[in-house]
């Protein structure tokens, strides 16, 4: 007999759940080799860089040929310039740049020096030279610029910098695309051909076109210097990229990539046809599959749905349609380990105080941090993005995920090397936040970091930074340090003592933090639930589960439940309690915290008489919020990243920001005159756009309230959001590097390109719709450990319930509402299938005489209650 427990929430329409024991299998490796060495090496073939460099050039206009005839001038920094006649790609000169990578009179100015009288971990200066048009030119008959350039071999294996054009009459604002990108990753000792596709970018008055560089220091033992060499500057007409919009180009699939798992929907979309069928082809392209082609118009678009679902057999398939074909794709159950791996290799290229072959050796070991009379190096960790800053949250909720997804493949011996990798790189995280420790509950909250330091403690280019005490980064690094101890039993003692200790230090600091606790941010809320629930769970302390439970309810006091002023959406968060400002993101993202709390309570304290109040909070989020959202950015179904009323856009002081938020506020779904849902983030600047780590946050919080309902339709929605992720979108990208085809070149200009990252991501100019053009810059294409953190923790919530999407249950549930008057209802409960089964009820916002009981069914009968 299973026992089945039925849980409706009366916020209309009546919801119900079905939960069951699952029968799980084992997930196979493969031919995937999860020993591999890091760094993993990028398949290039499959990039956007040499996609680009195959194009042909339709038509061409040179600018200069770096004969002497233009006058190239340096605007800022120490670099010189010169024209040489010692190489050059035709002709008989090239223009020679030649810089030290640091500018120490720049590191030693007053602004740049912090109040105790270190070095603030800015740039290390930089250098701009360019060619100022005396009347401006118009570029709008081409839309490719072109430039070669020659790395001089040194010791120095990093080597960038930026391409820029200055549009005499533009208005750079916070809707209007960056007007530069970054150059990286090119091979001292050869020419290389630079190409940048402008297509997006307003281009009829044409100022200036510049090269700059910032100067990011450099190592010892390395290089100071570095010297470019610049020849044949010319634009170029090619058949551009598309970058904006829903719309599918002809030729083109939206699909996932990196493959489907045998039970998942299996879906791709392309331009809209006449033609009916699809094909499915298998490696020698012999047709397997024959499905029915399905039109979709609505207002993103017009768009054809190839469908095969049905479609099991694991193997190698090219979907084939109106005479085109995709690229190659797997049906297997371990497709979404690589990509996996892919991450942990990131967090390896981004280690901090440890040598990373190709990229750094072991840096910043004069960085430091105090608190009062405490002053220690506080190198380690990861470097949070394409500069080499550090953050306590980006690198705690980086070894929160690899814990998460070890736990997923710790106990598959075929999967061991997988498991083996994610335990020594968390391992990593781990001991940063340990050593990440002053006393009173401070620690290193952020560090800014933008050059290679010299080491050396006491010289100008330490960077000091002041700790901080931030509890809801206690809570979570408490949470993060507790549910590691399992795992590292076989460590150093004194490094897992000091675990423990920092754990239980941190929880005691932030809770009492809070004095009462009568009110808290929705942060200070996820976190403290999920510490606590981890800290009683190990000490059996009731003190551990009075706060958890103190947390839970400041939690649910952060939602909105009620559908504010008649809009069809509720279920989001307020950034506190006090339910004031709504929590919306526009660059860092935490949606996932309260999902991942939720579902904490709900395991931990079944039986408490809150546990209706947390689950129908998770249901309401996941469907009056997320999946009701995501049906406005049909037939891609993105989830949307919040409500916004206008009351807040017109109270913004800046006029400049309140006009364009205003602008973005009427792009959106409007729910009434002063409500509007949007699938993308509002900007309120023009540097910080990129809306992949908001995405994937939210993503990640789906998968977890679904994991908690055993919801197969929710975590169905989650795999659309990682198959965006990595193809299935307008532009047929996979936007993480080194993984599917297309990836695009991220802003990495500290480091270099590393498969597994994932960038600041997405981005919107205009219509609440996706952009994503052939620039490279920050901080939309840069890359970032907060998305692949969300990437990562998405994954482990997605993979941990395979066995609920494969699973057929021996009885199905529905429910009919019955209006009877005003504050009663009638459900009508049918049920249908075989064997026996214990029912139950939970309500939230209603009561019932209905009482636990025992069904037998008979196969093809139906009962009702």
């Amino acid at each position: 007999m299973k026992k089945y427990i039925l849980y409706i929430l009366l916020v209309p329409p009546l919801l119900f759940f079905l939960s069951a024991c699952e029968e799980t299998k084992t997930v196979s490796e493969g031919n995937f080799n999860f020993n591999r060495e890091f760094p993993l090496e990028a398949p290039v073939e499959n990039s956007l860089l040499t996609q680009w460099a195959r194009k042909e050039v339709k038509d061409s206009l040179l600018i200069d040929d770096m004969e002497g005839r233009n006058n190239w001038r340096m605007t800022e920094g120490i670099a010189t310039l010169e024209y040489t006649d010692e190489r050059s790609i035709d002709g008989k000169h090239s223009l020679r740049y030649h810089t030290s990578m640091k500018d120490t009179a720049y590191i030693m100015l007053p602004e740049n020096r912090t109040p105790w009288g270190s070095f603030g971990g800015q740039q290390g200066g930089g250098a701009h030279f360019g060619i100022t048009f005396d009347e401006p030119q118009d570029w709008t008959a081409y839309n490719r610029i072109s430039i070669w350039v020659y790395i001089h071999p040194s010791k120095t294996p990093i080597h960038h910098f930026f391409l820029d054009i200055v549009n005499e009459g533009t208005d750079y604002n916070t809707t209007t695309p960056r007007h530069d990108t970054v150059i990286q990753d090119l091979i001292p000792g050869q020419w290389h051909n630079v190409v940048w596709e402008i297509s997006d970018l307003p281009r009829n008055r044409v100022k200036q076109f510049n090269i700059f560089q910032t100067l990011i220091g450099y190592e010892p033992g390395n290089d100071e210097f570095v010297t470019f060499d610049f020849d044949r500057l010319q634009l170029q007409k090619v058949d551009a990229d598309h970058y904006d919009g829903w719309s599918i180009p002809n030729t083109q699939f939206a699909y996932s990539h990196i493959g489907y798992r045998p039970y998942d929907i299996k879906q791709a979309l392309t331009d809209i046809s006449k033609v009916d069928e699809f094909q499915l082809l298998n490696t020698q392209k012999e047709i397997v599959y024959t499905g029915i082609a399905k039109p979709i118009n609505n207002k993103n678009g017009s768009f054809t749905l190839l469908d095969f679902t049905d479609f099991t057999t694991p193997g190698t398939y090219y979907l084939s349609y109106n005479s085109h074909e995709s690229k190659s794709f797997p049906i297997n159950e371990y497709v979404w380990l690589e990509p996996m791996f892919s991450g942990i290799n990131f967090y390896f290229c981004q280690r901090c105080g440890y040598e990373v072959p190709g990229i750094h050796g072991i840096c910043h070991q004069d960085w430091q941090g105090f608190y009062n009379n405490e002053k220690k190096v506080i190198n380690g960790g990861w470097h949070d993005a394409g500069d080499m800053s550090q953050g306590y949250y980006r690198t705690a909720i980086g070894a929160y995920v690899l814990l998460r997804n070890l736990q997923q493949v710790k106990d598959k011996p075929e999967l061991t090397g997988l498991a083996t990798k994610l335990k020594d790189e968390a391992l990593w995280g781990l001991k940063w936040i340990a050593k990440n420790r002053f006393s009173d509950g401070y620690h290193i909250s952020w560090a800014r970091q933008r050059i290679y330091s010299d080491n050396i403690i006491g010289t100008p280019d330490d960077v000091v930074i002041k700790a901080v005490n931030v509890p809801w980064e206690n809570f979570l690094g408490a949470a993060v340090l507790t549910l590691a101890e399992q795992y590292y039993q076989d460590i150093d003692t004194n490094l897992l003592e000091e675990m423990r200790e920092t754990a239980l230090e941190n929880w005691q600091q932030a809770y009492k933090s809070g004095k009462n606790w009568n009110k808290a941010t929705y942060l200070e809320a996820s976190w403290g639930t999920i510490a606590s629930i981890l800290l009683y769970q190990k000490t059996n302390d009731d003190k551990y589960k009075e706060a958890a439970l103190c947390f839970g309810r400041l939690l649910t006091e952060c939602q909105e439940t009620t559908f504010q002023e008649g809009i069809p959406i509720t279920g989001y968060f307020y950034t506190d309690s006090d339910r004031k400002t709504i929590l919306q993101n526009n660059h860092g993202a935490f949606n996932e915290a309260p999902m991942l709390a939720l579902r904490n309570l709900c395991q931990a304290f079944p039986d408490d008489q809150d546990w209706m109040k947390w689950y129908s909070s998770a249901v309401i989020y996941s469907d009056f919020f997320l999946k009701r959202g995501s049906k406005f950015s049909a037939p891609y179904y993105l989830l949307p990243t919040a409500v916004f009323r206008k009351s807040d856009m017109l109270a913004i002081e800046d006029e400049n920001k309140r006009n364009f938020s205003l602008i973005q506020f009427n792009d959106g779904t409007a729910l009434n005159d002063e409500y509007t849902l949007r699938t993308f983030p509002i900007w309120d600047s023009n540097l910080f756009h990129g809306g992949t780590s908001c995405h994937l946050s939210t993503s990640w919080a789906l998968a977890e309230a679904s994991r908690l309902r055993h919801d197969k339709s929710g975590m169905q929605l989650v795999g659309k959001q990682l198959e965006w992720t990595f193809g299935h979108n307008p532009f047929n990208q996979t936007l993480m590097y080194g993984v599917g085809y297309n990836f695009a070149p991220q802003f990495a200009y500290c480091t270099k390109n590393v498969v597994g990252s994932l960038a600041v991501g997405m981005d919107c100019i205009r219509g609440d719709k996706p952009h994503w053009n052939g620039s490279t810059y920050a901080t939309c294409k840069e890359m970032w450990i907060a998305p692949v953190n969300r990437f990562m923790g998405t994954v482990a919530a997605f993979n941990e319930n395979i066995d609920s999407l494969k699973q057929k249950h021996n009885i199905q549930i529905s429910i009919e509402k019955e209006d009877m008057s005003a504050s009663s209802q009638k459900a009508v409960i049918r049920l249908t299938g075989e064997g026996t089964h214990q029912l139950a009820m939970h309500l939230q916002n209603a009561t019932t005489d209905f009482q636990p009981q025992k069904v037998a069914l008979m196969k093809g009968e139906e009962k009702k209650d």
